[in-house]
């Protein structure tokens, strides 16, 4: 028991001495001041976060060590943010020490000196090979008149030449100019030659063959919603589906919205994403477009058709009949 009584004697001598102390950097102090003091100090701060975090905290030496390292590196980050050098062959300027030196070994960076390394070495050569200092004035004198002569003698040969190919265009386009007529001739009468002829049996929309006309009208209006207008009144289908086969496949317009597309391909998905696979025939205009396939007579009452009959055959219809007038000639020519 005595011994417990000494060992724990100091202790309360300690506290005794150092009434005054920080629970969070684990410190004592004689005076309340300084604690104080201590308690207003970067130090404190700095455990009291790391208590927060729960970790232990730091002595008053390893503080003062990491305030140190920290202040160094800031010093280097302020001379870094301080560089800035110039590159002469690329023509930049840069801030960091680190950029610099990565351009400093690019590809493009050692190209560019290179070439102007080569350069210099071209234009001091060129100069040195032309006059050397050994050379009198005179033979200077002469090398440049021998070079302004052959520069004559070549413009001149140069303007002979082009006189020649100029005559031999001018001849060239004389009887190229007496042979279009015959050419355009021909390619007018192609044009009038030529005809669209369509696969009838071919979808208009996704290209599937059916095996008969009526097969592919029937797969089109089952398959992308395909409507013929007017279908009791439609005599030429064979001469429709040419039609509007032309229509996708050679001036590639829609044959809803009539908007031209660069690819047969292409126009038929606009067709069947925008539900454009059908005949246009809201207007006068577009239902005058498919006429010619239609025949509406059966529609006409009799008299619309007898009018039309006798227009059609160039006589004139009136209200009244007009009785017909003959006149009979005696042998003296008298009425």
């Amino acid at each position: 028991m005595a011994t417990l009584t000494q060992s724990q004697s100091p202790p309360q001598a300690t506290m005794s001495a150092h009434p005054f102390t920080c629970n969070t950097c684990q410190v004592a102090f004689r005076g309340s001041d300084l604690q104080r003091t201590h308690m207003q100090s970067d130090w404190h701060r700095y455990n009291l976060k790391r208590r927060v975090a729960s970790l232990p905290p730091l002595t008053s030496e390893i503080f003062a060590e990491k305030v140190l390292a920290n202040k160094a590196s800031a010093a280097a980050t302020a001379a870094r943010a301080r560089f800035e050098k110039k590159c002469e062959a690329c023509d930049k300027v840069y801030f960091s020490e680190g950029a610099f030196v990565n351009h400093l070994g690019s590809a493009k960076h050692r190209g560019l000196a290179a070439r102007l390394t080569g350069a210099g070495t071209e234009t001091e050569s060129m100069t040195g090979s032309t006059f050397s200092l050994g050379d009198p004035l005179e033979s200077a004198s002469e090398s440049a008149s021998t070079i302004v002569g052959d520069r004559e003698e070549d413009e001149e040969v140069d303007e002979v030449t082009a006189s020649l190919g100029d005559s031999q265009l001018n001849g060239a386009n004389g009887h190229a100019n007496q042979k279009p007529a015959a050419s355009t001739d021909k390619t007018d009468e192609g044009d009038e030659e030529f005809e669209y002829k369509a696969e009838l049996t071919q979808c208009l929309f996704c290209n599937y063959m059916s095996p008969s006309l009526d097969l592919n009208v029937s797969h089109m209006q089952k398959q992308h919603g395909f409507f013929v207008p007017e279908k009791d009144y439609l005599v030429d289908l064979p001469g429709l589906i040419n039609y509007l086969s032309e229509s996708i496949h050679v001036l590639r317009t829609c044959l809803f919205c009539a908007k031209g597309m660069h690819s047969t391909s292409g126009l038929q998905t606009h067709m069947r994403d925008r539900g454009h696979c059908m005949i246009a025939y809201s207007t006068e205009d577009e239902q005058m477009e498919v006429g010619e396939f239609y025949d509406f007579r059966a529609t006409y009452s009799d008299d619309e058709s007898e009018d039309e009959e006798e227009a059609a055959e160039g006589g004139v219809s009136l209200g009244v009949k007009r009785v017909a007038k003959t006149a009979v000639q005696n042998s003296d020519g008298e009425d």
